[in-house]
């Protein structure tokens, strides 16, 4: 029999720590039970085992405590949430009926080992486990498969990979140990100098008895030195047999193993392991429309009286429009839902369906659209806000945009469609426009019949009025309301304004620029075929090609391999190291860096005018979890600097409209004014009081001079090293970014820290409210979770940790200019400065005003902004 034994605690980490946080219906985390069951059905489909065993480990102290107390003491104790999914896996587990071991005071690599023991006689054992010590079992019958590598490893691979027996694996173990189980092992010894003494000594007693044959006098005095710490961490690595009493029939596979899940799969929202149409009643989620809602369209005047009537009496409406596309600047308006109540929405066509004239629409519609006192619902109100006025409409009033609320509250991967949030909130599913156009064969919504846009579009309008409650109170009990209503929402208003607007490009100046770079383009690459010796048909785009020129054809050394094809890196990074070596790479650099500025910026910027003659970014204000904004389609907050030749010439080619210019507010260094307001540090705190360069100050202390002294490289390794620690940067990520050995980083770390102490007691202190609370919160509120601040791995960690800190800071820096963004719009319209803002870049601001209020709008920018 084929049996696989499958280490559970394994599992569960992998899916709880490399998955981010899932939540089920009914609010529980459970990201690691479906990552469990995603790979145990993977791991049964691909191996097809008649038998399968799960070992667990048991908490409390195991016979390895008795004889080093410290053994994993490093190790950070598994949050609740970690505890409380295993309960269920293994409670899915038992219905399924898939055997489980686990023994108080017992490891889970001791029952393995005992299992193993017991069956390989008669049967095929696979050890489903990605833990080094469980080699120590592969013999003729038994295999360890790395389900993450997906790598099966026999005694004869792991034998000739690693050039020794399986039996002397102990051995290599107790010169190694392993810092995840805090093992000492012998300090200073490494793989490779393991590996040759592995295969001259079969274990640690010939090992010791023979020193005399080891050659490096360092490595016999490091073994000298560490021999109780060698055998002690010898004992430890062994694996333990124990008497168990199972047999081979509990182990077999029933037949109906995942039926006997799908139960559970439907309660927790696990879609993707149910099998295609499979539905348990009571456990899915009814369709909307067959709900008995009345979802009626409006195609007359007097319906429309009708329904403004209701507005009239309940002073709110969900609004939600429908369009022949995704593009609100481009596409045309085909109808618009309205909710006012639950129970009943509505749907008004614009099209062939609706006879109702322009007038009219305009005579009811206006007066309730631009009514303040009627309170507005959307769902990405800013997108209907663009579609309403290309058609015509002003929408005022907005008190409520359900897809800002729903990301506010955002603790896992839950997203935050419309449609999502009515399966997460309400339990109810509504139809999809795949379901709606693309199945029909249609092109666009405007093709849809009357009856079915109806149905679809007047559930959009419902289901966000009734969601607006829910989220609003959850938001009040989060404590996140006053983020909510009084920057998020108003925020939304402001960036709309901003796309609608849009800023103008010359194309002349883009499309001079292009024949510049054509020829620059073509010296570069002349140049390239002339040093490689490759033809001009060579792909210089091409990560095959290029590897093959640079590693086999030049023999350049790699600088490494990349995670996902094991190919030799032919990244910028790597070519970049290469650059200082040969002149081939460097021109491959160059090459890629003007190919990039010709089709993502001089080309790609053109595409993106529209009709109106200027570009209209889109700003998102849920993409980034710090709460900074993101601008997409194009991205104008990564123009080229203009410090460089094209970065210069793609800047020249905004233009500000006729009779305006340009003002570009920018705020001084906001993320370090925060951090020192967030750390009470009194040296920065006063470096900045005094408005003292804060760059120049912290050179001097790095470098122990006085200010004058500061040469203008010093002062950009402190700029480099206030902005990093900032974010966290290690000693290796700053001596990666300096281009300096890692000790000379962890130097300049530790004396940053000694100039800035309360700097590193506020980092310390966030990282462990974090572990506490799970969350880190912003000065105004914003919560962003992170649970792997408790993770064992150190990587993980190291990275929650980074995040922690950088959210705090980034986003209270974000929220400032928010408010500033907010203040400064509402300035502009009570004084009727004939002004835009137009852009945001991070922590500066890009504003047109017409050229005689410029002075005036200068002072307003600069004391709406302090």
């Amino acid at each position: 029999m084929k049996i696989c034994v499958v280490d559970g605690s394994s599992f569960l980490y992998r899916a709880f720590y490399a998955l981010k946080p899932l939540t089920s219906p009914d609010g529980k985390q459970i990201q690691a039970v479906f990552g469990f069951f995603k790979m145990l059905k993977k791991l049964l489909d691909t191996i097809k085992p008649e038998g399968v065993l799960i070992a667990w480990d048991s908490p409390g102290k195991t016979a390895r405590h008795e004889i080093y107390i410290e053994y994993k003491a490093t190790r950070l104790v598994a949050p609740t949430e970690l505890s409380e999914q295993k309960k269920i896996i293994q409670d899915i587990l038992q219905n399924m009926g898939i055997f489980q071991l686990a023994q108080s005071g017992i490891e889970a690599d001791d029952l393995i080992a005992s299992v193993v023991n017991q069956f390989k006689e008669k049967n095929s054992l696979i050890i489903v486990s990605t833990d080094k010590d469980l080699a120590q079992l592969l013999s003729e019958t038994v295999t360890v498969y790395d389900p993450f590598k997906d790598e099966m490893i026999t005694r004869e691979s792991f034998e000739e990979k690693r050039g020794f027996s399986v039996d002397r694996l102990p051995l290599y173990h107790s010169l190694l140990g392993d810092a995840s189980d805090n093992i000492p092992g012998v300090k200073g010894v490494g793989q490779k100098t393991a590996t040759e003494i592995v295969k001259k000594f079969k274990d640690l007693t010939e090992l010791y008895d023979n020193l005399d044959k080891i050659d490096s006098e360092r490595v016999r005095r490091l073994l000298v030195e560490s021999k109780d710490k060698a055998y002690l961490s010898y004992q430890l690595f062994l694996l333990r047999e124990n008497k168990l009493d199972i047999n081979e029939s509990q182990l077999k596979i029933l037949e109906d193993i995942w039926s006997r899940s799908y139960s559970f799969f439907a309660e927790l929202g696990f879609k993707s392991l149910l099998p295609s149409g499979y539905a348990i009643p009571g456990n899915t989620y009814p369709l909307v429309t067959e709900l008995g809602y009345l979802f009626k369209s409006i195609t007359n005047e007097l319906e429309l009286e009708n329904f403004l009537k209701i507005v009239e009496e309940k002073r709110r409406l969900a609004v939600d429009t429908e369009t022949t596309g995704l593009d609100g600047h481009q596409e045309e308006l085909v109808g618009i839902s309205f909710c006012a109540s639950e129970g009943s929405a509505y749907y008004l066509p614009l099209d062939k369906h609706s006879n109702i004239s322009k007038e009219c629409l305009n005579k009811l519609l206006v007066p309730i659209f631009t009514d303040k006192t009627v309170s507005k619902y959307l769902h990405n109100a800013k997108f209907d806000l663009i579609v309403l006025r290309k058609a015509g409409f002003e929408l005022d009033g907005i008190a409520a945009d359900t897809m800002i609320a729903a990301n506010l509250l955002k603790i896992s991967q839950q997203k935050r469609g419309l449609k999502d949030l009515s399966e997460t909130y309400l339990n109810e599913r509504m139809q999809t426009f795949k379901e709606v156009v693309l199945d029909n064969k249609l092109k666009t919504f405007a093709e849809v019949g009357l009856e079915k846009a109806t149905a679809y579009a007047a559930s959009d309008a419902h289901q966000t009025f009734r969601l607006v409650s829910i989220l609003h109170q959850a938001l009040k009990d989060s404590d996140l309301w006053d983020i909510y209503i009084n920057l998020e929402l108003p925020l939304v208003k402001v960036l709309f304004e901003m796309e609608w607007q849009g800023i103008i490009l010359n194309q002349k100046v883009l499309q001079e620029a292009e024949k510049d770079l054509d020829i620059e383009l073509k010296n570069t690459f002349d140049l390239f075929v002339a040093l490689s010796g490759v033809d001009e048909k060579f792909n210089i785009n091409s990560p095959k090609q290029v590897a093959e020129l640079l590693f086999e054809k030049l023999g350049l050394e790699s600088q490494g391999k990349t995670k996902k094809s094991g190919q030799f890196s032919t990244s910028e990074e790597s070519l970049s190291k290469l650059a200082e070596m040969h002149p081939v790479p460097k021109l491959i650099v160059k090459y890629r860096e003007l190919f990039k500025l010709k089709s993502v910026y001089i080309q790609g910027l053109q595409k993106e005018v529209k009709y109106t003659g200027a570009i209209h970014t889109t700003y998102n204000q849920i993409a980034v979890a710090t709460g900074r904004l993101s601008s997409q389609e194009p991205n104008l907050q990564n123009i080229p600097s203009p410090t460089t030749k094209y970065g210069t010439v793609i800047r020249q080619a905004f233009k500000p409209r006729t009779g305006k210019v340009f003002i570009a507010a920018d705020y001084s260094q906001i993320e370090l004014r925060v951090l020192a307001y967030l750390s009470k540090d009194p040296v920065l705190v006063k470096a900045f009081k005094e408005e003292k360069d804060i760059h120049l100050e912290t050179a001097a202390r790095l470098f122990n001079t006085d200010l004058a002294s500061v040469s203008s490289g010093q002062r950009q390794i402190g700029k480099r090293i206030n902005f990093s620690i900032l974010y966290g940067l290690t000693a290796y990520g700053l001596s990666k970014d300096l281009d300096i050995p890692v000790k000379e980083a962890a130097t300049y770390i530790d004396t940053y820290f000694s100039q800035y102490p309360a700097v590193k007691d506020w980092m310390e202190e966030v990282v462990e409210k974090t572990k506490q609370l799970g969350f880190v919160e912003t000065v105004r509120g914003r919560k962003r979770y992170f649970p792997d601040i408790l993770e064992r791995n150190r990587n993980l960690f190291e990275v929650a940790k980074r995040g922690a800190i950088n959210t705090v800071a980034q986003g209270t820096a974000a929220e400032i200019v928010k408010m500033g963004m907010i203040n400064l719009a509402n300035v502009i319209r009570e004084k009727n400065i004939d002004a835009s803002i137009l852009l945001q870049i991070h922590d500066e601001l890009l504003v047109e005003v017409a050229e005689g209020q410029a002075q005036e709008m200068q002072d307003v920018i600069k004391d709406v902004l302090e």
